[in-house]
């Protein structure tokens, strides 16, 4: 064999036996080929392993990987979630709760016995939420918890229905007309329903409540009241203050139909006013009427022709706190006429 093929063959042995590096990639790296167990995964105690940085995995479960090295896991302590009792209202979703603790985060957050129906504890966050659906009172043990230990707290909670707060009329005063139908719409007011109404004094005679709150009634008896108005359930109540003032009708117009008219000295006077003009009615004559003669709290002209005088006009007003309205009359009163006169004989 020549010099030259000894040289090729022992060449060719070289390539396939010695590992080389480099771009060509046919030396071997120091990283696991790709799709291969890594090797410190299945003996990290081997020198080689030992001289690597820390990896998270490397961390067994009762460590936890900070500040690049693999600790001792501590465990939650001094769980707290703000409360130790509270009061939630069936029906109305709750402020979420957020827990706090000292050391490492919990993996696991549990609750006995369970929450009432509607509320949740997270079992990721431990957080607190939800919306109550029935009354009760119940006490509930919370713990946090990872591998190296655990924390708890007890909650006491006292589910009810929301009482009332906040009531408020849109007018804190309602005036009626004396005889016609009023209405004070419904007020506003937080709270469950049903709710209770009731009024202190009571309402005005013919007044009452409907479920709402609304007032509605009529009433002929003219006053203003105030009314401590309250909407009660079983969980509370709230009140706000009302005035109901019933005032009398805008007189209405009015005539004196058998004007005019003519009297005789020592006849008896009564002239009526048609219609009525209304209730709580002050009267007034312009000018004054004349001796004898005076005008009554229904508005009657009556009296006595004591005198006599010719045809004269008197103004008679019907006033009252809502306005006023007018009538004439026009009167006279004359001697009165001889009758039966006769001569003796002579």
């Amino acid at each position: 064999m020549s010099r030259h093929a000894s040289m090729a063959i022992l060449v060719t042995f070289m390539l396939f036996s010695v590992p080389i590096s480099g771009c060509l990639g046919f030396m071997e790296s120091d990283s696991a080929p790709s799709g291969q167990d890594d090797p410190c995964d299945t003996a990290p105690d081997s020198e080689d392993c030992l001289k690597l940085e820390p990896r998270p995995q490397d961390c067994s479960v009762i460590e936890i990987f900070d500040g690049g090295i693999c600790r001792d896991l501590n465990a939650p302590d001094e769980l707290d979630y703000g409360i130790t009792s509270t009061k939630f209202y069936v029906g109305i979703e709750i402020d979420p709760y957020t827990p706090s603790f000292i050391g490492d985060g919990p993996d696991v957050w549990l609750v006995s016995p369970n929450l009432p129906e509607g509320l949740i504890l997270d079992s990721e966050t431990g957080v607190l939420s939800g919306i109550p659906f029935e009354s009760g009172v119940s006490t509930h043990t919370i713990v946090a918890s990872n591998p190296a230990g655990s924390s708890s707290i007890d909650i006491f909670l006292e589910i009810t229905i929301e009482p009332p707060s906040d009531l408020q009329y849109d007018l804190s005063e309602l005036v009626c007309i004396s005889g016609q139908q009023c209405h004070l719409p419904p007020p506003d007011v937080t709270g469950a329903q049903p709710m209770q109404w009731t009024s202190q004094p009571p309402l005005p005679e013919g007044f009452s409540f409907d479920d709402s709150g609304s007032i509605t009634g009529s009433s002929t008896i003219q006053a203003s009241t105030n009314h401590v108005i309250r909407a009660s359930n079983e969980a509370g109540n709230s009140s706000t203050t009302v005035m109901i003032t019933i005032v009398p009708t805008t007189p209405v117009d009015f005539a004196y139909p058998d004007s005019p008219i003519e009297y005789a000295v020592g006849d008896l006077i009564e002239i009526v006013p048609h219609p009525n003009p209304g209730e709580g009615i002050e009267w007034s004559v312009t000018p004054m009427l004349p001796e004898g003669i005076h005008i009554d709290s229904e508005g009657v002209v009556r009296g006595n022709a004591n005198t006599t005088f010719d045809w004269s006009q008197y103004k008679i007003t019907a006033s009252n706190s809502q306005g006023s309205s007018q009538g004439i009359i026009l009167i006279r009163v004359t001697d009165v006429a001889p009758t039966s006169i006769g001569y003796p004989e002579s």
